[in-house]
Order: structure tokens, then sequence, then C-alpha cells
């Protein structure tokens, strides 16, 4: 199916844009046990069909992982879909991952690295709260 649903080569990204959805599977107890199903959307921002797959996903989801690139920690363009989609709609969680750790030279570029992220998501999402509560104080109650 990977030669199918890949935009690696261009044979490959003209059969893709033929696809609409590709379904894969693997029974993971935990996740039958709760109910819980991935979906693993295409990246944001690489063509405008793919960013509207992302957003229209998003409206059935209780929760989002958000994959975040070690060496581009919290890029603006992640902090504006953070502020313009993910916590404007209706998701209960977002969890940040961070990838790429692996390529970093040591522990104290990595704590070094993550602390920008949190530093950089804390400051986001605190500043897109205080713009909220401007707009409309009653949220505060």
């Amino acid at each position: 199916m990977s030669k199918y649903i890949t935009r690696l080569t261009y044979e490959s990204e003209t059969i893709a844009a033929s696809v609409k959805h590709a379904e894969v599977s693997y029974p993971v107890p935990c996740c039958q046990r709760h109910n819980v199903e991935i979906i693993d959307t295409p990246g944001l921002n690489d063509n405008a069909d793919m960013t509207r797959i992302t957003l229209s996903a998003l409206k059935d989801c209780d929760a989002a992982i958000m994959v975040i690139l070690a060496d581009s920690p919290f890029a603006n363009s992640e902090e504006e879909f953070v502020r313009n989609h993910l916590l404007t709609g209706w998701l209960g969680q977002i969890i940040f991952v961070v990838n790429g750790i692996d390529r970093l030279s040591g522990h104290n570029e990595v704590r070094k690295v993550v602390n920008f992220i949190e530093t950089r998501i804390h400051g986001s999402i605190l500043e897109w709260v205080n713009q909220e509560i401007a707009k409309d104080p009653s949220k505060t109650t």
C-alpha cells in the first residue's frame, strides 16, 4: 500500500493524488478497550489539500498529538495552527511530542530545546487565553 499513499517519488505522488482515504489498523488492546482511534493526518502547510484534510479531521477528535521537530522548535506556523485551530475548537487535549531529539548533541542541548519549546507553548497559550478574556470577560467564570 505504501507505494500508493506516499509522495516520495513523482510516480507515487501522482498516484497519491487520487487517494482520498487510507486505513491501516493494528489490534492494540489498550486502544480497543478504551475505544481509541488514532488518525495520522497529512502535515500542514505542505499543500492546501493536505491542510484541508487535517482541519476536517480535527472536528471528530477529542485530543490531538502535535509533533514538533527538535531542529525547528515550535515554529511560528505551528504556533498559529495551535492558536487558530486547536485552541479555538472543541478539542479536549493537546499532546506535544518533540521529534528528532536523537539528533541533538547531548542531554544539555535536549534540555535547552525542550525548555525553549515549553516556554514558547506556555507563552503562546497564555497570550491566547488573555486575548479571549479581553474579548469576553464572562469566559473567566
